[in-house]
């Protein structure tokens, strides 16, 4: 978690490899974890940031309702091709809209 002087806290995990994925296992963590985050640090938004290429993240970014708020084009270099750095990020609100379960009530 990092903290940022806006406010923001960075939140994120490992996409575990591809064998694994495609189970709900890692959107249900993040989410678990970001509504813990919005009680108890009592943030407005949180962010988090990967690379272009990292697609399981943007993917999972997309289904929990992360909007693209930052891209710096060609930042990154992976075996030899440029990628860029993206930020995302995603307010109280419309997590809370997204996502009607909260730490509380588990």
């Amino acid at each position: 978690m990092y903290h940022t002087d806006e406010g923001w806290v960075a939140v994120g995990l490992d996409i575990p490899p591809r064998d694994k994925r495609g189970r709900g296992y890692g959107k249900a963590a993040l989410c678990a974890y970001m509504d813990y985050l919005f009680d108890k640090l009592d943030v407005d938004v949180l962010y988090t940031q990967t690379w272009s290429g990292n697609l399981p993240m943007i993917s999972l970014a997309a289904k929990i309702g992360f909007a693209e708020v930052r891209r710096i084009k060609d930042l990154r270099e992976v075996d030899g091709k440029r990628y860029d750095a993206l930020t995302f990020a995603i307010t109280r609100e419309d997590f809370r809209r997204r996502h009607c379960v909260h730490v509380q009530q588990l």
